[in-house]
């Protein structure tokens, strides 16, 4: 086996803040493990862009995880790129990435791979590997929904998320105040609908109507549920009680919430405040949210059936 350093020339990415960065076409690859590594897309900075073929890895937070970027891309902090020595197919491209990877059970938060990556060793494509056809999602298109309104007659319009409804902050509970139960606990994660644990309901804290959303905006920030539960809620957690029933809507307001993720991070927390004037381009109707035109998209998509409103 060689290693990683004789086969690819490795170089340190753009280091850029994506707080700082201005929406745009280009790919924006950070330490996620999700979706290709790119968590937004920003505009054309001074630098050129990292060229298509690159392999990316994240040095910490999501420790090596590795991608082949089909385009040109721009990377934020410990991100590092490898360009391939000599000729290399994207199907052994591909195989590497898989078995660099495979080096993730050796790191940690305390323990990043900035040193020792250069140094992995990594076993070399078997003959399978190029005799392996790649998939051209070239002509994909997206799937025809008759049941999806047209988009293209929405007149959007920015609206901050107070003007959503009425928002609250959670409260600080303990570990060791609660007792067994089952009332939902929200706190700051991005699984299990945000539900941490259950408890009884506490005479201390405030017990939250089901048709809420929650939004954690420390830890896993940006995060936004729909509660179908009465539920607790810590205070990770900020609660917006939405101006309209239809749960359909409410699904399609905590979509908008996530695509804001990318703005905020652990030295620029989304609190209350500055939660309340975060704007979200939603339809309007008469310069007012268009709730009914919310509902039917989401009524429209595949999964409507789970929906009830």
């Amino acid at each position: 086996m060689k290693k990683l350093k004789d086969i690819f020339e490795t170089k340190y990415g753009h280091n850029y803040e994506l707080c700082n960065m201005e929406e745009g076409e280009i790919p924006f690859v950070s330490r996620t493990e999700k979706n290709n590594g790119i968590s937004s897309r920003v505009a054309r900075t001074s630098e050129p862009p990292t060229p298509a073929g690159t392999l990316t890895v994240a040095l910490g937070g999501s420790v090596l995880s590795t991608f082949l970027q089909p385009t040109p891309c721009y990377e934020g902090r410990d991100v590092e790129t490898l360009v391939a020595r000599g000729e290399m197919t994207d199907q052994e491209k591909l195989w590497y990435a898989t078995a660099i990877r495979a080096n993730r059970y050796k790191y940690n938060y305390g323990r990043q791979a900035n040193k020792d990556l250069r140094h992995l060793r990594l076993p070399p494509p078997p003959d399978w590997v190029n005799k392996t056809a790649m998939p051209d999602f070239t002509k994909a298109a997206r799937p025809n929904n008759p049941r999806l309104p047209d988009t293209t007659l929405w007149v959007m319009k920015e609206f901050p998320i107070a003007s959503l409804g009425r928002m609250v902050k959670g409260e600080r509970f303990r570990k060791e105040d609660m007792s067994p139960g089952d009332i939902p606990y929200i706190g700051a994660t991005e699984y299990n609908n945000g539900v941490t644990d259950t408890c009884a309901v506490s005479p201390e804290h405030t017990l939250h109507s089901a048709g809420a959303i929650t939004i954690s905006y420390n830890g896993s920030i940006g995060n936004a549920f729909l509660q179908k539960k009465a539920f607790h809620a810590g205070d990770d957690i900020n609660i917006l009680y939405p101006s309209t029933e239809s749960d359909a809507a409410k699904l399609y307001i905590c979509a908008c919430i996530r695509q804001e993720r990318y703005r905020y991070n652990y030295g620029r927390k989304w609190h209350l405040g500055r939660m309340k004037r975060a704007l979200l381009s939603l339809p309007s109707k008469n310069g007012s949210p268009d709730f009914e035109a919310m509902s039917a998209f989401i009524l429209g998509c595949r999964f409507s059936t789970m929906v009830q409103t």
